[in-house]
């Protein structure tokens, strides 16, 4: 405390990435401890491996910077679970932790069986909010970025049918279950047959269409749709 105005920090089991913090802490006293080490005659703690622990705190530091950043209240960040998760397990496989073995893969265990029905699909939430962040949707595998295209075009398809119903268009069952329905909302699907009552569409849906009318065109969904819609 007298050489550095900081104290070292005590674990917890009740504080968020308690380890990480306490690690962080003792590393930056270091050079107060050796000198209070030297001071006393403890040779044992002097000989601390300083190396191992800077290394350990660097294995955990991406744990303390997600649960930050996820838990903000500045900006949306549930287009970010899916890819932070994947961020953390390859980075648990770096050859700089071999020497941590069997840290890293319990860790890595430990993540995927607390979070497996968020990227094995079994919740969809996560993996379609991904989808839909144009800087996010890339760290997707090209298996999530399936099942989130299947689950949104069997929302659309249920919202395609309720505005049918609603507005007295002839969009039957049948027709909306066939591989050459017109999705509104989705620019995943396949190619689109064109609205036959356009005229009964309101404003919005009016330039959803035209929106999809491009897609086709470009024969891509890279459109640039802040553009379109700025």
């Amino acid at each position: 405390m007298k050489f550095t105005g900081k104290k070292l920090i005590s674990p917890s089991t009740t504080r968020w990435n308690i380890t990480f913090l306490v690690l962080e802490r003792l590393l930056d006293v270091k050079d107060a401890v050796i000198a209070v080490c030297t001071e006393q005659d403890w040779l044992a703690s002097v000989a601390f491996e300083w190396t191992n622990i800077s290394k350990f705190r660097d294995l955990l530091r991406p744990f303390f910077e997600l649960t930050n950043f996820i838990q903000g209240d500045k900006v949306a960040t549930v287009s970010r679970i899916i890819p932070s998760l994947e961020d953390l397990k390859k980075h648990l496989l770096m050859p700089a932790f071999i020497s941590f073995a069997p840290v890293p893969e319990q860790l890595t265990i430990q993540l995927n069986e607390r979070f497996s029905k968020y990227l094995d699909g079994d919740d969809l939430t996560y993996i379609i909010a991904t989808m839909f962040d144009p800087l996010m949707s890339q760290y997707l595998t090209p298996e999530q970025y399936e099942m989130g295209k299947k689950a949104v075009e069997r929302l659309a398809v249920a919202k395609a049918l309720e505005m049918s119903t609603n507005a007295g268009t002839e969009i039957s069952a049948s027709a909306a279950s066939s591989s050459s329905v017109q999705l509104p909302f989705s620019t995943l699907a396949p190619r689109r047959t064109v609205w036959q009552t356009s005229e009964e569409l309101s404003d919005v849906q009016q330039q959803l269409l035209l929106y999809i009318q491009i897609l086709d065109t470009q024969k891509s969904v890279d459109a640039d749709a802040f553009k379109f819609w700025a």
